[in-house]
């Protein structure tokens, strides 16, 4: 009888130690916060990691943050992953190749638009960081972006980014390589573009956010091309006059409208327009009735 007890017990502590952790996981790595500065790898035997801090990589020494296959990360409320910094002394570098496994960056427990904050490549993040087969959801709390680049080039590819309350990838003064990814179900903007941003998008699929692709100004000149640009809740494409040469063989449908939205300048460069004939913006480039050149 005693013997039926016990073991009676120790199968209640289980089950309730299994309900604790039910939809977190079993956190075996808990990071706190705090600075990385010595390259570090985040292993799959320890997955997955629940960070409660913002975590800053960055040193003299370009620490590189490793992130193995089939490692899940969760963030905890208003928490940031940030690469480098701000100063020459904060240097800072991202590996995380999911090509043998996906890689997760998502929120503890919840399925909350903007419950954490990002990841954030700052000025003096190594432009050789790489992200390739992963996923980033809910995130833009602080960082206005699932991710986000200042004066950051990072490669970024077959990966989905979405569910943010801002923005996918927010971009300021970056150019990133940015292919076969599935940008979608943004609050915002699939991708943002403001500063002297000139990124490369290459055979990505941009759904259902607000623009699919926005500059915010004339300075931003993106290549974009090969692109399936679709069910956006407003235009596909907002660009400057001189930038919509480098707008080409991209496939849209379903967005509204569906047709390019030119900033108003002065187009100085020789190109020529391709695909849809482009709506164009009044003077300052903010015409909330621009007049319509569809084609079906």
């Amino acid at each position: 009888m005693k013997k039926f007890v016990s073991v009676f017990g120790f199968l209640i502590v289980l089950i309730l130690i299994t309900f604790q952790f039910q939809g977190r996981g079993w956190a075996t790595i808990t990071v706190t916060g705090g600075i990385i500065g010595t390259s570090t790898t985040w292993t799959a035997a320890n997955s997955p990691y629940l960070i409660t801090g913002d975590v800053f990589v960055k040193g003299t020494d370009t620490p590189t943050l490793t992130i193995e296959p089939n490692v899940t990360i969760m963030f905890a409320a208003k928490t940031s992953l940030y690469i480098g910094g701000t100063s020459i002394n904060d240097k800072g570098k991202l590996i995380a190749d999911g090509s043998l496994g996906k890689i997760t960056f998502t929120a503890d427990g919840t399925t909350t638009a903007g419950y954490w904050g990002g990841i954030y490549f700052d000025n003096y993040s190594d432009d050789g960081s790489y992200l390739k087969n992963i996923v980033v959801e809910y995130g833009g709390y602080n960082c206005d972006a699932d991710i986000y680049c200042v004066s950051a080039s990072p490669s970024i590819q077959d990966s989905i980014i979405g569910s943010s309350s801002q923005h996918g990838i927010r971009c300021n003064n970056s150019s990133p390589m940015i292919s076969n990814k599935i940008i979608k179900d943004n609050s915002s903007h699939g991708i943002h573009l403001e500063g002297s941003s000139i990124p490369t998008m290459i055979t990505n699929t941009i759904t259902n956010n607000n623009y699919g692709i926005y500059c915010a100004g004339n300075s931003s000149s993106p290549t974009i091309t090969t692109n399936k640009i679709t069910n956006n809740k407003s235009y596909p494409v907002c660009i400057g006059a001189n930038s919509v040469r480098k707008v080409f063989n991209n496939t849209y449908s379903d967005n509204n409208p569906n047709a390019i939205y030119v900033l108003s300048e002065t187009i100085d460069t020789s190109g020529k327009i391709q695909g849809h004939i482009p709506d164009f913006s009044g003077e300052y480039g903010m015409c909330p009735n621009p007049v319509r050149n569809d084609l079906a």
